[in-house]
């Protein structure tokens, strides 16, 4: 074989495995196909903002990390990592911006993002309404029972789910099966009277019966929903991430037991949960979590004591 050939043999295969990598490799508009399969962009509220806020959909995205939100240390993980491609749960683009200013710390994370080539890809209430999305999967992790969805595709979906144990346990027994299987060192808990340590130390509820959990109502991140609607679920119980001081007092007085997990810490599952939307669809995908341990507020106690809620 001549040595002008074997050259020409040898460039021939080459272009030929670039032009098959080419053909098969991961794009943005791939993983942008799969979340919606997963969670459909029209399931979002009208005040959100998802989908693909930055490059293009026809990019590579060949190495994926998925965060709760945007921040620089994740920014800087990306770089690092040679990420195509970040898909968050929170919108780093929520409301309309008229310039992109380097001073801000929004307008500095843009233009990190711009100038490495990274897309940025957001999922958010559409991933908390879905069936089989942060909700259900957050009413799994405490043991709830959660009724299937309905037969009719077109039925409206809510942001918080209503599922039941499959026996009532008392209110101290919820706290902590709450706090350990979200993995947590403290919880923010409102009672019916004022004592949040569980019917075992005197809790009771309006009736004056000692305070029992069945049934409880799952909403991830920040609670939004009317106290007249919440009372039509027939709920003893209420866990969210977050919920306003005279939002809590109301329930409480409707014989409530409510429990805040954090924002953080109802929310951080969205991570291993698209992880692994992405990696069952695309094993080949190189797919890294960032930020489920890092929340950004911790509880301090006296003696020094920080957990994260």
């Amino acid at each position: 074989m001549g040595l002008r050939l074997a050259i020409a043999i040898a460039l021939f295969m080459q272009i030929c495995a670039q032009s098959v990598h080419s053909f098969f490799m991961i794009k943005i508009s791939d993983i942008i196909e799969c979340m919606q399969e997963m969670a459909p962009e029209e399931l979002a509220e009208p005040w959100d903002n998802c989908g693909l806020l930055v490059a293009s959909e026809n990019e590579s995205a060949e190495r994926v990390i998925v965060c709760l939100d945007v921040t620089r240390a994740v920014v800087d993980e990306a770089i690092k990592s040679g990420a195509q491609l970040i898909v968050a749960h929170h919108p780093l683009i929520f409301t309309p911006i008229k310039r992109i200013d380097m001073g801000s710390v929004q307008g500095a994370l843009l233009l990190s993002l711009i100038r490495n080539n990274i897309a940025l890809y957001a999922a958010h209430t559409n991933v908390d309404k879905t069936y089989g999305g942060l909700n259900d999967l957050l009413a799994g992790l405490v043991g709830l029972d959660v009724p299937p969805p309905p037969p009719d595709e077109h039925a409206p979906l809510d942001y918080y789910r209503i599922g039941e144990f499959q026996s009532a346990m008392s209110a101290e027994a919820f706290n902590e099966r709450v706090r350990s299987r979200l993995k947590l060192g403290s919880l923010i808990v409102s009672a019916p009277n004022g004592d949040p340590g569980g019917a075992q130390n005197g809790q009771m509820d309006t009736g004056g019966r000692a305070k029992t959990i069945k049934k409880v109502v799952v909403m991830c991140g920040s609670y939004s929903l009317e106290a007249e609607k919440f009372a039509t679920t027939g709920a003893d119980a209420l866990l969210c991430g977050e919920i306003r001081h005279h939002e809590a007092l109301e329930l409480a007085g409707m014989g409530v037991h409510i429990i805040q997990a954090g924002h953080h810490g109802t929310e951080r599952f969205f991570i291993s949960l698209v992880e692994k939307w992405i990696a069952d669809r695309y094993p080949e995908a190189a797919i890294q979590g960032v930020g489920f341990s890092s929340p950004p507020t911790t509880f301090y106690h006296g003696g020094g004591g920080l957990n994260d809620v």
